[in-house]
């Protein structure tokens, strides 16, 4: 019976614990002191009273330690990553910050590699990059996360096409305007003019290298990835210089019906696209101010043909065919032709003769304006317009030829 008791005890000892040899011990010696007590078996009964004891504590200890770990890796688990939304889904998710570092990293190399500025994506992405240091400073990794996408988003959406370039050269030759310093000026229409050259021979990837190197010297800033302290400066005068008045390529194909089509010209068609412009602007009475954007496009126009940069030229004179064509004159086109000659007429002053001459066109107009006869209308005005100092033809605000005054050099880096 004691027997069993016993063997029944040291099962219990073996189950309770994987380190069962201890507590056989301690049986054992507890056993012997019964039998046999001596201070040799009482010690060792001792010992091994106190290293079952510790047995517990040992692996308690171990126990604690490992969930200390678990906890400490949790921890640094979550400092590495942060919760934000992301863009494409609207979703929120764990995202590594590592992860988001080596983004920015890819999408830099990206756009580097490809030549794409980031003045070339849409504006929201632009103006979000101003930011992008500020974030990074303030570890704020979702700002950065967003930015990334949308970068990346942006770049598989870019192609460097004729397309591209056109809207980019339009963009970067109206911000070259701004150029007043004589030296980057000059370095600025050669770089124009070699960019009009590889744009009008399909080169699109030189030229698109060579409107960087415009931007480049423009800014006095070579990188692809930050935006320009002084964008937001260029202003002229209607918010900040973005690019060129907006033109649509249906407007392009109805003034050029082959042409605009054909996405490509020569000198020879821009002459000839030139001639039917004027004719055209001269037959209708209609000057650029009539109609919205026509004065921009007309700027643009002979700075393109002082390029001899055909394509985008051509593209502007066919939407200003389509644009000349299309206009109703009517109460709002005479307004602004009323306007504009009394803003003129105060600003040059007249002599006595052509006050009286003013005075007589005026009345003139007025009264066909209260008959609603509003070509009758135009037709005063253009003639008070150009006793005002306007040309003496509508189509005087077009360029005649192409201007070869700066031919294309071959060299499609800075010098």
């Amino acid at each position: 019976m004691e027997v069993t008791a016993g063997w029944s005890l040291w099962t219990l000892w073996t189950q309770w614990s994987a380190a069962s040899w201890p507590f056989g011990v301690l049986w054992y010696n507890l056993s012997a002191m019964r039998s046999t007590p001596s201070i040799a078996t009482f010690l060792a009964l001792v010992c091994s009273l106190t290293f079952v004891l510790m047995v517990p504590q040992m692996g308690f200890a171990k126990e604690r330690k490992a969930k200390t770990k678990t906890k400490a890796a949790r921890v640094a688990k979550t400092a590495a990553s942060v919760e934000c939304v992301d863009p494409s889904s609207g979703n929120k998710a764990q995202v590594r910050i590592s992860e988001i570092r080596e983004g920015l990293a890819r999408v830099r190399r990206a756009m580097q590699k490809h030549g794409v500025h980031i003045l070339d994506l849409p504006a929201a992405v632009r103006d979000r990059h101003v930011n992008l240091d500020k974030f990074m400073e303030a570890e704020n990794w979702c700002s950065v996360y967003s930015q990334v996408t949308d970068i990346e988003g942006a770049l598989g959406m870019t192609k460097i096409d004729q397309a591209f370039i056109t809207a980019k050269f339009a963009r970067v030759e109206r911000w070259g305007r701004k150029v007043t310093e004589p030296a980057t000026n000059e370095k600025v229409g050669r770089l124009m003019a070699n960019a009009a050259a590889q744009l009008a021979d399909g080169h699109f990837e030189k030229a698109n290298g060579l409107l960087n190197n415009v931007i480049a010297a423009i800014f006095a800033i070579n990188d692809v990835w930050r935006v320009p302290a002084g964008i937001l400066d260029l202003d002229d005068g209607e918010g900040p210089v973005s690019g060129a008045e907006q033109i649509t390529k249906q407007e392009v194909e109805e003034g050029c019906p082959v042409l605009g089509k054909s996405g490509k010209s020569n000198s020879e068609e821009f002459q000839k696209t030139l001639t039917k412009l004027r004719i055209l602007m001269n037959t209708r009475g209609v000057r650029p101010m009539d109609y919205k954007g026509g004065e921009k496009l007309a700027i643009d126009l002979q700075n393109y043909a002082r390029l001899a940069a055909y394509w985008p030229a051509v593209r502007i004179a066919c939407a200003m065919l389509a644009r000349t064509n299309q206009i109703e004159i009517d109460l709002g086109v005479v307004q602004k032709r009323f306007l504009r000659a009394k803003n003129l007429k105060e600003s040059r002053g007249l002599g006595a003769v052509d006050e009286e001459r003013f005075k007589e066109l005026v009345r003139a107009a007025s009264d066909q304006i209260m008959k609603r006869e509003f070509d009758a209308a135009h037709r005063s005005l253009e003639t008070l317009l150009v006793l005002v100092g306007e040309p003496a033809e509508p189509a005087d605000a077009v360029p005649a030829e192409p201007d070869d005054t700066l031919p294309a050099e071959p060299s499609d880096t800075l010098p």
